[in-house]
């Protein structure tokens, strides 16, 4: 696989088109189909752990050694999830950085919080570093577009840091951002910092990413990945 480390540096994110073959695409999307989602849940998480299937087909299509391209380091897939935006399931995502992680347990830690609990799984903002150790590889089962709610990104925003509220908007009103339209079976590479959004489906159609994050970094003693 072909990637231009300079040019992610620079915008944060980066597509690779036709990353599965229709064979490899028709797996997944077999491995993936006893996953459904409940009216108003956005998406199935941890996957890979329930379902050792899943967990093959992301060893097998070589996502570990994907996230070493970008990471150098040795990487550890830390979450997954099936996101599927349905007329069923339909909403906006506003623009924001994926600034939390899931973790064992609530420690006293310099630089670490708020922690929060969500679905019962403890969730902290780690430090910069940390979230800049990671990377987000989204694997795309179906064609996504404006009308089904695509990914939209702003480039280079993962440069600027942890953003305020006011930061975004500033950003927002200075940069144009990039509507990710891609056929089913492109792999977007993304950094957790760098801005993203999505807008309500205007025209809904069944639209299932697996989400990937994967990490280099080492956890302070006593807190572990969930």
């Amino acid at each position: 696989m072909q990637h231009s480390l300079t040019q992610f540096a620079k915008t944060g994110f980066e597509v690779i088109p036709d990353f599965l073959s229709k064979q490899q695409l028709e797996q997944a999307r077999e491995i993936l189909k006893p996953f459904s989602l409940d009216q108003g849940r956005g998406g199935v998480r941890n996957i890979h752990q329930s379902s050792a299937a899943t967990l093959n087909l992301i060893k097998n299509l070589g996502f570990e050694a994907i996230a070493r391209s970008y990471l150098g380091d040795t990487p550890h897939l830390v979450r997954s999830i099936l996101f599927d935006k349905t007329a069923r399931n339909n909403w906006t995502v506003a623009w924001h950085q994926d600034r939390t992680i899931a973790v064992s347990g609530m420690q006293e830690l310099e630089n670490w919080g708020p922690w929060t609990v969500k679905a019962g799984v403890i969730h902290v903002e780690p430090p910069r570093s940390v979230l800049e150790s990671m990377i987000t590889c989204r694997l795309h089962l179906d064609d996504t577009n404006t009308e089904n709610g695509c990914l939209r990104m702003l480039a280079g925003s993962h440069n600027e840091g942890i953003l305020t509220t006011e930061d975004i908007k500033e950003l927002l009103k200075n940069n144009e951002p990039v509507e990710l339209e891609v056929a089913a079976g492109a792999l977007i590479v993304m950094r957790p910092l760098c801005l993203h959004a999505s807008r309500k489906a205007s025209n809904p159609s069944s639209r299932r990413i697996l989400h990937l994050e994967f990490s280099s970094a080492e956890l302070p003693s006593g807190i572990f990945w969930n």
